[in-house]
């Protein structure tokens, strides 16, 4: 729990630098935590689902995210 605690903060860090799609955000947590694709995409989901995020002009299988 506390490396998805960690996850989320590198997330929102990512976004805040100018990052802000989906795939893009994703790869940079995949490369810079080495943990798989499916996992980085499942803490993004989540936290867009919890609110901690803002999902924006959605296209298949990408869309924007802002923080809240």
């Amino acid at each position: 729990m506390a490396e998805k605690a960690k996850i989320e903060e590198e997330i929102l860090e990512i976004i805040h630098n100018g990052t802000t799609t989906k795939v893009e955000v994703a790869e940079k947590i995949i490369e810079s935590r080495n943990i798989e694709s499916f996992e980085a995409y499942e803490i993004i989901d989540s936290m867009v689902n919890d609110g901690q995020l803002i999902k924006k002009n959605e296209t298949v299988g990408d869309y924007d995210i802002n923080i809240t």
